[in-house]
């Protein structure tokens, strides 16, 4: 349900202190709207700002402030800085299938079926506010079957393709920190699969899982550098071309709690031509981890026999050892944290 928006000027704060400014051009109610970041006065602890906001609703790239929502006082009030929102994906599509939706297919809560249908679309997936990935694709029959869009702890699908051939492109120039030219074009007569797992990733998990295919090919390039971006330093790159007849494969996947995460697939094939290979390694500083992966012809001959990733990280560790819910110590009364607590009732702003 909907919170009522906080403005500048006539919504209070904790203590009862009012929300001193907002957005400059922004209007709620005839008033500023009241972003995370923006000063608040407080009669028993002086100058204070919001401290949270909505997580879906922005203003001038600041979460848009709601009743309800954290203040602290003796903090600073200056706004916080806006951080860049992804683009909005663009999706175009047309299937004979009835109920899709913009992508071409149809998509349900055990299912994702794309049925004599073709797709186009442009993405931001390294979320840096344009477009940067483009795909397009067609297929006779696609379609997934099971609850891994669930939270529940047995997880499992089976898949079934006919008829389908899909391409993307990423590329990303302009960042110092960050670089990628990725292309990828694979075409598949028919595709049978299933996997599962048991856990939860980030904690204790495990799956499995195995595809065949009949008449498959694919071609991929993958160049991409880290410099900071996500606290990742190092890169990946990767290049191969391959055509099969028949083409298994295998993969497993396993995570204790963050610290080890490793995967790994194994394929072979009939009838097949063409190699790849590729590494990658970075370090991640967000969770002290480092990461590295190797694949195709460099796998096999470092004798790992297939495809291959791992991350080892330091930071549950140290979570585990400093971050003790039950050693922190409860904040003292009067500390000056608090809500906002009144907003304008006729503008409700969700999560």
């Amino acid at each position: 349900m909907g919170k009522p928006a906080a403005r500048a000027r006539i919504d209070s704060s904790a203590h009862t202190g009012p929300i001193q400014s907002g957005s400059p051009n922004v209007i709620i109610g005839g008033f500023p709207a009241a972003r995370k970041g923006d000063p608040l006065s407080c009669s028993q602890h002086g100058q204070g700002s919001i401290l949270s906001g909505s997580t879906t609703v922005f203003v001038n790239g600041l979460p848009l402030a709601r009743e309800g929502d954290k203040t602290g006082c003796n903090t600073s009030a200056t706004p916080a800085v806006a951080t860049t929102q992804p683009a909005p994906p663009q999706y175009w599509g047309g299937t004979a299938a009835k109920g899709a939706g913009k992508d071409g297919a149809i998509h349900g809560d055990v299912y994702d079926a794309r049925v004599l249908g073709a797709y186009a679309s442009l993405e931001d997936k390294s979320g840096f506010g344009k477009p940067d990935t483009a795909s397009a694709g067609f297929a006779l029959a696609d379609i997934t079957v099971g609850n891994t869009k669930s939270q529940d702890k047995y997880k499992g699908e089976v898949r079934t393709k006919v008829g389908v051939a899909n391409a993307s492109g990423t590329l990303v120039t302009d960042r110092a920190d960050y670089g990628a030219i990725n292309l990828n074009a694979n075409a598949t007569a028919i595709q049978y699969g299933a996997s599962g797992s048991i856990g939860k990733e980030g904690e204790q998990y495990g799956g499995v899982g195995g595809d065949v295919y009949l008449a498959t090919a694919e071609a991929k390039a993958v160049s991409e550098m880290y410099d900071g971006n996500k606290g990742r330093y190092g890169f990946n790159v990767e290049l191969g071309a391959e055509a099969a007849a028949v083409k298994g494969e295998a993969t497993a996947k396993a995570d204790f709690y963050g610290v080890v995460v490793a995967d790994g697939k194994l394929s072979g094939s009939a009838g097949s031509a063409g190699a790849s290979a590729g590494v990658g390694t970075w370090i991640d500083s967000t969770d002290y981890s480092f990461n590295l992966k190797v694949s195709g012809e460099l796998a096999v001959a470092l004798g790992l026999g297939g495809d291959a990733s791992i991350k080892l990280a330091l930071k549950p560790i140290l979570d585990w050892i400093y971050d003790d819910d039950e050693s922190k110590p409860s904040p003292a009364a009067g500390s000056g944290d608090g809500v906002i607590k009144t907003g304008c009732v006729t503008v409700l702003v969700g999560d």
